[in-house]
């Protein structure tokens, strides 16, 4: 990558993964050279009052914003995760505008998401749109969306808002990896492949490779409380790092 200018965007949808917020923003800025990061844009609900001033007074670049989108999707017979399928169309949403207000690449990453170093270099302009993808998956759940960079201004709009349309289209659960594999097949859109294992690692913490940026502490229990399964899947850190360190403000 050059050194050019590059904005996140990220989404916390419930108070109980504050942790995975302060995870995200502690690392960010611990563990990357944040010189050329613009802005962290972060589409909240529900987030306490005191921990945002608390995170913007710390570090400066973060901007919160609560909306809400005015979403014609309605229910499928058969189709449980209705609530899934809202937030995913809200996000998708919300990095669309982030694009439209800016000339600048901008990263879409799960909030899930531990920095271990720089990630930036991977940001690469001769590509309208940069994806993760899982070697090890059958083709249709190869790419997912825990960092997509939109870095072409025209093509990026092009790409969400048909990537939009289908999301809102598809009649299934697992809208957000299914919608996104097709979309990376779209020939009309230059697209990079980036390995899970550079920007989106899931396997054990210590086990990633000197290639691997970001960890994702991907996963999701629901038949567990939610912040249950918030705390377990951190734990997954402290192989390597001190996790309470990472959650101190």
């Amino acid at each position: 990558m050059n050194d050019s200018k590059f904005n996140i965007v990220t989404v916390i949808t419930n108070k109980e993964y504050e942790k995975f917020l302060i995870l995200f923003l502690n690392s960010l800025f611990r563990n990357t050279n944040t010189d050329n990061l613009n802005s962290v844009y972060i589409l909240e609900k529900n987030v306490r009052e005191e921990l945002k001033i608390s995170l913007i007074k710390k570090y400066g670049k973060i901007i919160f914003e609560n909306k809400n989108y005015n979403l014609d999707l309605p229910k499928i017979k058969g189709v449980f995760r209705h609530d899934w399928r809202l937030s995913v169309l809200s996000k998708s949403m919300y990095v669309y505008e982030k694009v439209l207000e800016s000339n600048i690449p901008t990263v879409l990453i799960d909030l899930d998401s531990f920095f271990i170093k720089n990630f930036s270099q991977h940001i690469n302009t001769e590509y309208d749109i940069q994806v993760c993808e899982r070697e090890n998956q059958q083709k249709i759940k190869r790419i997912i969306a825990s960092y997509i960079s939109f870095n072409n201004k025209q093509k990026s709009i092009c790409f969400l808002e048909k990537w939009i349309s289908l999301i809102k289209a598809l009649n299934e659960d697992v809208v957000e990896t299914k919608s996104l594999n097709l979309m990376s097949q779209d020939p009309n859109f230059k697209i990079e492949r980036l390995s899970y294992k550079k920007i989106s690692y899931y396997y054990g913490i210590d086990e990633v490779s000197d290639e691997t940026a970001v960890f994702h502490l991907k996963g999701c229990n629901p038949t567990i409380p939610v912040q249950t399964d918030v705390d377990n899947r951190i734990k997954r850190l402290e192989k390597k790092y001190s996790v309470d360190d990472y959650l101190s403000l």
